[in-house]
């Protein structure tokens, strides 16, 4: 009989742990001996993931539960605190899982009074730099990591060390983030550089940098719009800045962009099916990220494998990188360093590690090794 693995994440909104989880919705076929049952605590969003969730109409449950109307506001949060635990837990006794699979840090605090009462296997995936984490929330981690009994799980090397030594850990699972490299390469290689410009909407012809990642202050697309700039305004080139996402800081990023006088060479492309963001890749001369915190950093591995030349600040994980054609310098580094970094071709990267760590399927079989350690 198959084992139940339920997985539960906060939303299904656009973010690298959602493209975790609805990997494993897509492929769940795939983990011999394990039934993998999915739970959102939000309801359905607009992000990529939840449409093609019903799309697809792949099984994916959201949860639902009466939320109180109370009109003191700490005295609502409470009862909606203990309203949510209670469907959950309602939801866990129907399903009876063997194992319970949390996802992103900040869920200790909304599901606290499950990681009490669920007797069977806990595991959790760090998706986020546990120095971005407050004080209450290391904490926090720390409870459930030692007196839980809740295996914590990491998703680059960098960010294994640092949650080790930030939650006081004896060890921690490495499950490095996971792309069908293959399938991508083959999707791309016959396309055309210029129809997908055209059908984007950018400009056919000029050197186009790309970035991809939802529109918050972690990702620092403030701090890329001021590259951009200064190097629009050295170069006086033919260059454009396409960014693909959508998020709370939209609004904040025009504003800069029309501050820095470059809203003319900037694109705001939104979200855009995860299947075309490939070509949005190939369409591109230059991919860059420069986030502040990241600690893997799934777009990365996708432009390397549609073969886009990247450049990254050294925030994103040295073992993420698997192609020679990626330059990392320091987020601090001078903007002067910067346009030149932009204008290098000759990008010579010896510190590459192996393209089969980030392999969708040898990830699926280090996660199925993963759970038969803790089942057997």
């Amino acid at each position: 009989m198959k084992k139940k693995v339920l997985h539960i994440i906060s939303s299904m909104s656009d973010g690298g742990a959602q493209r975790v989880v609805y990997d494993y919705v897509q492929r769940k076929k795939q983990l011999d001996g394990y039934e993998l049952i999915f739970l959102s605590l939000s309801p359905p969003t607009k992000s990529t993931y939840d449409l093609n969730i019903r799309n697809h109409k792949y099984q994916f449950s959201y949860l639902n539960y009466r939320k109180s109307n109370c009109k003191i506001v700490v005295l609502r949060r409470m009862l909606n605190f203990f309203r949510r635990n209670m469907a959950v837990y309602k939801f866990v006794l129907d399903c009876n899982p063997d194992i319970i699979h949390t996802h992103i840090t900040y869920i200790f605090r909304e599901l606290f009074i499950i990681f009490i009462l669920f007797r069977g296997i806990k595991i959790h995936t760090m998706h986020s730099d546990p120095y971005r984490f407050s004080s209450i929330d290391v904490m926090l981690s720390k409870f459930v990591f030692h007196s839980l009994n809740v295996h914590p799980i990491a998703v680059s090397e960098g960010q294994k060390k640092k949650a080790i030594q930030r939650y006081a850990l004896a060890d921690c699972d490495l499950l490095r983030n996971s792309i069908d490299i293959n399938a991508i390469k083959k999707r791309v290689e016959k396309l055309d550089k210029i129809a997908l410009r055209r059908k984007y909407n950018l400009p056919e012809h000029g050197f186009i940098i790309g970035s991809v990642g939802r529109l918050h202050a972690v990702k620092n697309y403030d701090g890329l719009l001021r590259i951009f700039a200064a190097y629009k305004h050295n170069r006086k080139c033919d260059a454009y800045l396409a960014i693909v996402g959508d998020g709370v800081e939209r609004a904040n990023l025009s504003a800069i962009a029309k501050e820095l006088n470059i809203t003319d060479s900037v694109f705001f492309v939104g979200n855009i099916e995860q299947n075309e963001v490939y070509e949005f890749y190939k369409l591109i001369d230059l991919f860059m990220l420069v986030s502040h915190s990241e600690s893997s950093s799934i777009v990365t591995l996708e432009a390397q494998a549609v073969g886009v030349r990247c450049l990254l600040a050294d925030t994103i994980p040295a073992d993420v990188v698997y192609k020679g054609n990626v330059r990392r310098l320091a987020l601090n580094s001078p903007v002067e360093l910067w346009i030149k970094a932009v204008d290098d071709k000759t990008y010579t990267n010896p510190h590459i590690f192996a393209t089969e760590d980030n392999d969708l399927g040898t990830v699926m079989d280090r996660l199925k090794s993963i759970y038969d350690k803790y089942c057997f």
